[in-house]
């Protein structure tokens, strides 16, 4: 038995010591195969939506020279209000049109990095957040657009600039979509009359609804409502603007978007008043709307505006916005009075193409309703 048993154990042995070649042989074999590693995949960074046929025009970028800068920076500093801004930052771009320009007109649009609009916050300014401001309504009347991020230029963004040609166009299309918005309206009420709050608030609510998809900011869709309902007037029709910015509060508190966004914690009536006065204020400055001072006639008047725009209307009271068209342009013309100053200026009437530097091809001159003719004893137009 113990014979059988030894026997046994050996043969055990000899198989486990003859097999354990072979299996290192076939270990040995086996190709290596490389381990797999999970590899993490890049993603895209979020870009603003931008048109493929203009990259060949915005890949160049220009930074403006040492002596013009120098120019740009000393004018900011003297700077005193918003309208004094808007040219500063009209010439700004301006400049960067003259550096891509050559023998043939430049191509929009022209990308100005951010970088540039960074070097002017550090510029001692009273109000730096003002340029901005500025900024975001030429945005709204389509001189500029903003870009986030675009990685083909390597920047963290910057703006698009279109030129003045741009504004007019923006300016129709502003007007159509209005209108259309209104047919829209007044089809789904059918025979029943709408009010004037209903009939605002519907239109505010279509830009509310695109300024959300494009990302506008409270500026830029107060400018597009201020214009679109604008818009909407007639020619002779004698508007406010106090007026004016208490339709728009009540258009956006009809649809629950009456909402301060001030960090100063001011009442969402006063946030929307201010900008609209800081619309009307770049406007001006960009001659797309003008202005004609006249006195106050009566006290009566005066108190016609209501409490909560009476403070802000000591300075451009008992306006009235007059719509004209020039040459199938839309042309506006703000005749503002203030109160307590005894000085009368004419009505000073000046078509989109002239203001902006444009060809004045084919111009008859202004369009002039017989009852503006009739309260005011002559015009004066402004020299090209």
């Amino acid at each position: 038995m113990k014979t059988q048993r030894a026997h046994r154990r050996k043969l055990r042995f000899n198989s486990a010591k003859d097999a354990a070649p072979v299996t290192a042989a076939r270990t040995e074999r086996a190709p290596k195969q490389p381990v797999k590693r999970r590899t993490r995949k890049q993603r895209s960074r979020r870009v603003s939506p931008v048109d493929t046929r203009h990259s060949n025009a915005t890949q160049q970028i220009q930074d403006l020279p040492s002596a013009m800068w120098s120019d740009v920076q000393d004018r900011l500093a003297a700077a005193k209000n918003l309208g004094e801004l808007t040219q500063i930052m009209l010439q700004f771009f301006k400049r960067h049109e003259d550096l891509q320009g050559s023998a043939s007109a430049p191509v929009f649009p022209i990308f100005v990095p951010a970088s540039e609009i960074y070097k002017m916050k550090g510029i001692v300014l009273p109000r730096k957040r003002r340029i901005y401001d500025v900024l975001n309504v030429l945005e709204g009347i389509g001189v500029i657009k903003r870009v986030r991020c675009v990685e083909t230029r390597r920047t963290k963004g910057g703006f698009l600039y279109f030129g003045k040609d741009a504004v007019i166009q923006r300016l129709a299309e502003m007007q159509s979509n209005a209108a259309q918005v209104m047919v829209t309206f007044r089809q789904r009420r059918g025979l029943k009359a709408a009010s004037i709050t209903e009939e605002d608030s519907a239109l505010v609510q279509a830009i509310e609804e695109k300024a959300v998809a494009e990302k506008w900011t409270g500026l830029t869709s107060t400018t597009v409502c201020f214009l679109s309902l604008l818009f909407q007037q007639d020619y002779q029709v004698g508007m406010a603007v106090p007026g004016m910015s208490e339709r728009l509060v009540e258009a956006k508190k009809c649809i629950g978007a009456l909402a301060s966004t001030s960090p100063r914690n001011e009442p969402p009536y006063t946030d929307v008043q201010r900008r609209v006065y800081d619309a009307v204020s770049v406007l001006v400055a960009c001659n797309l709307i003008l202005t004609a001072a006249t006195t106050a006639t009566s006290t009566a008047q005066k108190q016609r505006a209501s409490p909560r725009s009476r403070n802000r209307s000591s300075i451009m009271a008992l306006g009235k916005f007059i719509r004209h068209y020039l040459d199938r342009e839309p042309m506006v013309v703000i005749s503002c009075a203030i109160g307590a100053v005894a000085v009368s200026l004419p009505l000073v009437v000046v078509p989109i193409r002239r203001s902006m530097g444009l060809p004045t091809d084919q111009y008859d001159g202004p369009i002039i309703p017989d009852s503006i003719k009739k309260s005011r004893g002559h015009l004066a137009t402004p020299e090209q």
